[in-house]
């Protein structure tokens, strides 16, 4: 985090101008700004914290203070680049609920989905929530958003490409109780297309290009027994004789043909891939960090380094100083939006316990690690 400091340089013709008197009421002034300039960049930090201890989820003040003790809390999820969490609680406040990360604040939006997971949308990440039989969509910087039904399950598209967008709309898919889907835009308030016959599954239709990375080009919607695929199901989905309907990137039909590369290229007369015949993205988020023969640089003072078949993180400004102590822990990176490499996330081999660790203190207090001292493991 970087504090706004405000240089004071006063010349010696105005020291003389001023008089002492004067000089003392500006600097005076000058450093009340700069205290609170520097405390309202403070409070953009995240202030509260989750960790695991022996299996059981807590919550703490990034100062250590314990907010809630281990088994106090269910499963959270972080949103917003550690924004805001989603907690499920039975223990205080019944039910779900969505808690500010820096001020604290609570809301409670009805029941979260957590089988729809995480739906990126650009740089948004949004959940699905269900209340008086509405369904919301919530992002910490937009807040709650109505959906126009009420749906099952949103699919999520964490294991999307980055190329599944047209023209800057994302679309998202709707699961509705009867089964079928409708299709949103994401940059139209989350309208839903209309002129849709209703379908029970769907494939994505890329165009193949010669120098170019693939497009969207269209879909491909029908029934189940057409396109075998299950919920969330993005890649792996056989090909068959089916008939299916293809549609542009404008969800106007183009005609019929069998669910097959071949066959739907020839009704498009270019080349094309369907996605449930492609090979997911490699997973760069949230990457576990494997042990390794060379060390990893995270910055100029902390290091992952092997030792004995695993890694160890260290301090190089002390000559290597173990951070954690001897205990053998596993760690993986936490991405951020900008940054695929943003902070750690540490387990402890035997206990399963889980902190995070803030190594450039872009959240959290750098270097801390993000747990109460009597629940860090020592062995």
């Amino acid at each position: 985090m970087v504090y706004w400091a405000i240089e004071v340089c006063i010349s010696a013709e105005k020291v003389i101008s001023l008089g002492m008197k004067n000089i003392g009421k500006t600097i005076g002034l000058l450093l009340a700004l700069t205290l609170v300039v520097e405390a309202g960049a403070q409070e953009q930090l995240t202030k509260y914290a989750p960790f695991r201890y022996e299996g059981e989820n807590g919550l703490m003040e990034s100062s250590g203070r314990i907010t809630r003790n281990p088994g106090q809390i269910g499963n959270y999820y972080v949103v917003g680049d550690f924004r805001s969490y989603i907690i499920k609680d039975d223990y205080q406040i019944k039910g779900d609920y969505v808690m500010d990360a820096i001020r604290g604040r609570v809301d409670q939006y009805g029941d979260f989905d957590a089988e729809s997971g995480t739906l990126y949308l650009g740089k948004e990440s949004f959940f699905h929530f269900r209340k008086d039989g509405h369904s919301y969509l919530y992002s910490a910087s937009k807040g709650l958003t109505r959906l126009a039904h009420a749906y099952v399950a949103i699919e999520p598209n964490d294991q999307a490409w980055s190329n599944e967008v047209s023209g800057g709309k994302h679309f998202v898919w709707a699961l509705k109780e009867d089964g079928t889907y409708d299709v949103l835009v994401a940059e139209e308030g989350f309208s839903v297309v209309g002129n849709l016959p209703a379908f029970t599954s769907y494939d994505l239709i890329f165009q193949v290009g010669n120098d170019t990375p693939m497009t969207l080009t269209g879909f491909a919607l029908d029934t189940q027994s057409a396109i075998k695929r299950t919920f969330g199901q993005h890649y792996g989905i056989d090909e068959s004789d089916d008939v299916v309907a293809v549609y542009d990137l404008d969800f106007k039909k183009v005609g019929m043909a069998s669910y097959r590369t071949e066959q739907i290229s020839n009704l498009l007369q270019r080349e094309v891939v369907l996605r449930g015949s492609m090979l997911p993205p490699p997973q760069i988020r949230n990457r576990v960090i494997r042990p390794a023969a060379k060390s990893i640089q995270l910055n100029d003072t902390f290091s992952l380094i092997p030792k004995e078949g695993r890694m160890v993180l260290v301090n190089t400004k002390e000559k290597n100083k173990l951070v954690l102590g001897p205990a053998h822990y596993d760690f993986r990176y936490i991405s951020t939006t900008d940054n695929v490499e943003a902070l750690l996330q540490v387990r402890h081999s035997e206990s399963g316990t889980l902190f995070y660790f803030d190594f450039n203190g872009l959240f959290f207090p750098k270097g801390i690690p993000m747990i109460p001292l009597e629940y860090l493991p020592t062995q």
